[in-house]
């Protein structure tokens, strides 16, 4: 709140003197004086806009009132600091009572009184570097830590008249408050750079091997060397940066060029170029492409900040940053691209969709690679995975080194591959890639530790979750990473912050993924059933009631899963109903309690009541409790398997609306195959949907889990001899809804059958016939 309240101070402050300035230049000396004094004042302490002032009122031909000021500025200074006014406010006080003594000066020129505009936000620091070293004795003392993101920008060489000087020191103060907050770069401070070079910096430029040193000094990895060339009107500045960690040459170079009187706006140019220049040297493309398709300093600035809070994970707060970046610049494309990647981690889908067209239809001047990212990002919200990854390893071709082409083609593996048959674990190079290139990227972090989760790689979840918690990101995030630890690592801690955790819709999500990425269905069965308690009475309560109930499938407890169904009933009767239709047909049931299952489960099912009364089911989105078409198809089979296939040739016969249905449809057509053609027939529109799958949103449902489909799609595979395929079929889970809980166990148990049936066929291969071994007589 303080530094916005001198933000605005400042503001104020400089409307005010451009007012003056105007007043004076229309002649009404009393009005810029008027103006002059609450200019002064909004200004307080401030020494260079004292000598403003005195110079207004001297231009003004009232040196009478420039004199007085000056007594009070004297007297106030020697009361509060004990020092004397600096050497160039003494000089100003010198030069206007030598004037007093000469005739009147000319007019100055409109050029002069424009500098004074620009000197307002250049020579503040350099004024009171003077009194400093008194007020402040710390200053210029090195810094002991050395961070790569702290930047000295050194004095300016300035070739040119005698009037520019100022910016010798004064365009590294505009140039570092630039700098300064642009995503984590920090500025050393210029008045402690300004005491420890004293007047030294004045008697010869500063070499690359000089500021090594002073960077050095001050902790910084970072340094900006630069020079000023003047004539008449025109200025050229040209600015160097350099990674002392990377020797004396330069990382980056860039020069910009206008008129002074355009001083500000040419430092927001010259600080978004050398940013620019920053992040193409270290692969940010991304980064790069917003510093040059921005004009507005601001917005640039609020982006990366937002870049930092969303790569911590912080997708809440790197939403509002962005949505500040939009408001300083609202055709910023990559504020509205990154702004549709944050709100679709906070989960906002119709922002990030709306939020990608917007960055699409404003995207001309982005970069080929940025913009072919931003492409699949839209295409992957549209559910084409394949199309994205086609178009992502385009811009991996062209910018082998850009980590957001990598991430997202993480994404677009670990997302697009399970629907088509494909495991997700084939995104872990990806994302490895990422990390290697941004190792503070949050979102990939999560991703990568899911996929060692499912991989059992407990030293590499260990480490990846420990460096996620230190970035301190969103509650939802946190809450993921804890159950990854409590679940995966059997970290008790972790446990017990995940049940001091309230129940929202976050955490569930959370369980249910976390607990089919690590299989600790024991684990999350403890975990759910401490949090049933102290959850929300209603949709709350009851989801995790229904999660209790797969959690228990998974473990093969029938009769506990039976109680967990009994309490869902209570609140959501067509959300059990049709989850006792998945006990009565899981394939471990015992034979014996089938008959008896399916019995209840389909007089359960006749029973059921028209509506629910608009009562919900929270399962990855809130739905009204009602049987729709999973729920349909789970209902066919459990007459299927009574005997009665009516109610699944109904499904096979009838036109599917969607490819979710059509996913339902074909898992019916496998069940049904029963001789070779059909199956073969079968496995031909499997390979029709894997395709569309990978081009098409399929929208996933617990009631019509997706390892079913996988199974069946196996079964058929193997009983045509194609094992290895039936086996790579079966590690298209686990997904990231973790709707699979109650089938892992089997799926694990068949992945392993198939395993030893391929090996005996292929030993068998091997192994030459017995003719083969017996060798031929001589001839």
């Amino acid at each position: 709140m303080q530094a916005e309240r001198t933000r605005v101070r400042q503001r104020i402050a400089d409307s005010k003197w451009a007012v003056t300035e105007q007043r004076l230049a229309a002649g009404d000396a009393s009005g810029a004086r008027e103006m002059g004094e609450r200019a002064l004042a909004m200004s307080g302490d401030n020494e260079t806009a004292v000598r403003r002032f005195i110079a207004l009122l001297a231009e003004s031909g009232d040196r009478a009132a420039a004199l007085s000021v000056y007594q009070r500025f004297e007297g106030q200074l020697a009361q509060e600091f004990g020092v004397a006014p600096s050497p160039e406010t003494r000089a100003l006080l010198a030069s206007l009572e030598n004037a007093s003594a000469s005739p009147p000066a000319a007019t100055p020129p409109p050029r002069f009184r424009r500098r004074w505009a620009a000197l307002i936000v250049v020579a503040v620091i350099v004024t009171l570097a003077g009194v400093a070293k008194l007020v402040r004795p710390d200053l210029g003392r090195p810094d002991p830590t050395s961070d790569p993101n702290r930047i000295v920008v050194l004095p300016f060489v300035v070739r040119g008249p005698e009037s520019l000087r100022y910016l010798e020191d004064g365009l590294p103060i505009l140039l570092g408050t630039r700098l300064d907050g642009a995503g984590a770069l920090r500025t050393v401070d210029a008045r402690a750079l300004i005491v420890h070079l004293g007047e030294d910096r004045r008697s010869a430029p500063i070499d690359p091997v000089r500021a090594t040193a002073v960077a050095t000094r001050f902790g910084a990895q970072l340094y900006v060397l630069g020079g000023i060339v003047g004539t008449g009107e025109k200025l050229r500045f040209s600015a160097s940066l350099y990674d002392r960690a990377l020797g004396t040459d330069p990382v980056a170079h860039t020069e910009v060029e206008g008129a002074e009187s355009d001083l500000v706006t040419l430092v927001d140019k010259l600080a978004g170029e050398l940013l620019a220049a920053r992040f193409q040297v270290t692969g940010g493309t991304i980064a790069e492409t917003a510093a040059r398709t921005t004009s507005s300093l601001p917005a640039l600035k609020a982006w990366l900040a937002g870049e930092v809070a969303f790569a911590a994970g912080r997708y809440g707060p790197a939403a509002a940053l962005l949505r500040e970046a939009i408001a300083a610049d609202s055709n910023f494309a990559m504020a509205h691209f990154r702004l549709a990647v944050a709100a679709d981690w906070a989960g906002q889908s119709g922002v990030a969709v709306t939020e990608a067209e917007r960055a699409v239809v404003l995207s001309e001047r982005m970069s080929p690679s940025s913009r072919r990212v931003l492409l699949a990002f839209r295409a992957m919200k549209h559910g084409n995975y394949a199309g994205a990854a086609r178009t992502l390893r385009v811009a991996l071709a062209e910018q082998p080194s850009s980590s957001e082409a990598w991430y997202e083609l993480g994404e677009a593996l670990f997302h697009g591959n399970p629907p088509q048959g494909l495991p997700l674990t084939a995104a872990r190079d990806a994302f490895d890639a990422a990390l290697r290139l941004n190792p503070l990227n949050f979102s990939a972090a999560l991703h990568l530790s899911r996929i060692v989760a499912a991989q059992r790689d407990s030293n590499t979840l260990d480490r990846l979750t420990r460096a996620a918690l230190d970035s301190n990101p969103d509650p939802a995030q946190r809450s993921e990473v804890f159950l990854l630890r409590a679940l995966s690592l059997g970290d008790d801690s972790a446990r017990r912050q995940v049940l001091a955790l309230p129940t929202t819709p976050a955490l569930l999500d959370a369980l249910w993924r976390v607990s089919e990425y690590s299989e600790n269905l024991a684990g999350a069965s403890a975990i759910a059933d401490s949090l049933v308690p102290a959850a929300p009475a209603g949709v709350m309560r009851t989801s995790l009631r229904l999660l209790l109930a797969h959690l228990s499938l998974g473990r093969g407890r029938f009769d506990e899963a039976s109680r967990h169904i009994d309490s869902l009933a209570l609140h959501a009767p067509h959300s059990a109903a049709v989850t006792r239709v998945l006990l009565a047909t899981h394939p471990v049931l015992p034979a014996a309690s089938r008959p008896a299952a399916l019995q209840r489960a389909l007089a359960d099912v006749s029973r059921l009541p028209a509506s629910s009364d608009g009562r919900r089911i929270y399962v990855g989105a809130s739905f009204a409790d009602i049987v729709n078409a999973h729920g349909t198809a789970a209902i066919a089979v459990a007459h299927l398997a009574t005997g009665d296939s009516a109610a699944v040739k109904q499904i096979v016969t009838r036109p599917a609306n969607g490819l979710s249905e059509q996913l339902i449809r074909m898992r019916m057509v496998l069940m049904l195959a029963r001789d070779r053609a059909s199956r073969a027939m079968a496995l031909r529109e499997v390979a029709m949907l894997d395709s569309l799958c990978a081009s098409q949103y399929t929208a996933q449902s617990v009631f019509a889990p997706r390892a079913l489909y996988h199974m069946e799609v196996a079964r058929v595979l193997e009983s045509e001899g194609r094992l290895a395929e039936a086996h790579a079929r079966l590690l298209a889970v686990p997904e990231d809804f973790g709707f699979n809980l109650a089938y892992l166990p089997e799926l694990r148990r068949r992945r392993e059958a198939l395993r030893a049936r391929t090996s005996r066929v292929a030993a068998g291969a091997a192994s030459p016939s017995p003719a083969q071994a017996t060798p031929s007589p001589a001839r």
